[in-house]
């Protein structure tokens, strides 16, 4: 047994906390011994969990509330690992700011290491991103993406015959990250770039999974991108034996939930490319919030890009003018240009969305390859040959990032095309959206 004293020594509170605590009824068995508490092994594995929660944030109150739950005894079990659960969020996401908090210091404590050493800030402060340490490189990063981050379920080969027999056998079924923003960013990264993600997530472990699995490619998240009351998005991907996909998505997830407040302009000064992952994905972002985004982008130097989905409520190319007038690059596929522009042929919806303002445009078709059409050139690129087509899913946003990757490496249209066509195909011969990255892909 141990004296108050001696254990306001070994935990370093002082001798009034201790006794506060007893107050508020913190030591329900405390034992005393001519009036003088007696600490025990209990007190004193209390006294390490009220620390614990503490510094979790939870208040005197709440902690009383859980020694209260410990004395009632099993039954409230779920009660006390709720708690610990609800904790372990707070102190992760704790951790998450401090580590951005622990960057900036670092780079500033650098920054200021090289001014002392040249007599002035002028070297450092025009130092390029690239000439930059490797440790401060993976805070500054080369190519911003916006859009969506989810979870996909993935199904193969998926018929109907479910439906009819109340169960089928598949061969595969798996748990992978999608949404096009995040696949694009995973290839990114996967390939060596450094990438901001601007997306939103639930607060849900699905959210969980997408955060640890950016934080383990080096993929860069804004600390503020998780939305509360809104569940991460999960789709069903149930790919036929042919390779083509159908979903079943969740219209109340995060899937559709950006909004112009979620993006954070202006954006970083190292970046030089900017990706609008999906235009008519977002509700909230249309051809006005498109024009906001690409502007400013241009007004900051970048070199803008966006991929598009199948238009949701009628729109047309002149609808979208003028956002993209500042679009330098526009990569949709072959029904998507077309059901846009109205036009019956890959070429002539090419023509249009260039006449709309787009300087390149470059069609996926598949099998077919793609198709160019810029200021100096209409050309068609063709697919990579041999190609067995397992599951389409994120073929499309692997084409997307083979071809930012290479005009990351000043490539010129053709090579960026033909390096789009590679990731593309390395993707239909894989199940699930980005798994392909565990193959070896040639440099661009």
């Amino acid at each position: 047994m141990y004296t108050i004293g001696q254990i306001s020594e070994m935990f370093q509170i002082p001798i009034s906390t201790l006794r506060y605590y007893d107050k508020e009824g913190l030591f329900p068995g405390l034992q005393r011994s001519g009036g003088a508490r007696r600490f025990g092994e209990r007190e004193i594995e209390t006294l390490r969990v009220i620390d614990c929660l503490k510094r979790s944030g939870l208040e005197i109150r709440e902690i009383k509330e859980f020694i209260e739950w410990c004395a009632q005894g099993s039954g409230t079990y779920p009660k006390r690992r709720d708690l610990f659960i609800r904790q372990e969020e707070v102190v992760k996401e704790e951790m998450r700011k401090l580590e951005k908090v622990l960057a900036m210091i670092r780079y500033k404590r650098w920054y200021y290491e090289e001014a002392i050493k040249d007599g002035n800030e002028e070297r450092v402060k025009a130092m390029s991103p690239d000439r930059l340490p490797e440790e401060m490189k993976k805070q500054n990063p080369e190519i911003v993406i916006i859009g969506a981050a989810i979870l996909d379920v993935l199904v193969r080969p998926a018929g109907e015959e479910v439906f009819h027999t109340g169960s089928s056998p598949a061969e595969e079924i798996r748990l992978s990250t999608g949404g096009d923003a995040l696949n694009e960013a995973t290839v990114l990264a996967g390939l060596g770039r450094r990438v901001l993600l601007e997306t939103v997530t639930g607060p849900d472990k699905a959210g969980e999974f997408i955060t640890e699995h950016c934080r383990e490619r080096g993929i860069l998240l804004p600390e503020d991108c998780v939305r509360e009351h809104t569940p991460t998005g999960i789709n069903a991907v149930l790919v036929s034996r042919d390779g083509s996909r159908h979903f079943l998505t969740n219209p109340s997830g995060t899937l559709r939930s950006l909004t112009l407040e979620d993006i954070h302009m202006p954006f970083p000064k190292s970046a030089a490319i900017l990706c609008f992952a999906s235009i008519f994905v977002f509700p909230e972002i249309g051809p006005r919030e498109l024009e906001m985004i690409f502007r400013k982008a241009k007004e900051q130097g970048m070199t803008v890009c966006a991929d598009m989905t199948k238009r949701k409520n009628n729109e047309s190319v002149r609808d979208l003018a003028p956002a993209f007038r500042f679009v330098d690059y526009l990569l949709p596929n072959d029904e998507e240009a077309m059901l846009l522009t109205g036009e019956n042929t890959v070429e002539k919806a090419a023509e249009a969305l260039r006449a709309a303002g787009v300087k390149n445009v470059v069609i996926k078709c598949g099998g077919r390859g793609c198709y160019l059409d810029s200021e100096e050139e209409r050309l068609w690129i063709p697919a990579e040959k041999n190609v067995k087509c397992l599951d389409t899913t994120g073929a499309g946003d692997s084409f997307t990032a083979g071809f930012l990757h290479a005009l990351c490496a000043k490539k010129s249209l053709r090579e960026c095309a033909a390096y789009g066509n590679l990731c593309g195909a390395k993707a239909v011969a894989s199940v699930g959206a980005t798994e392909w990255l565990d193959s070896e892909i040639g440099a661009c």
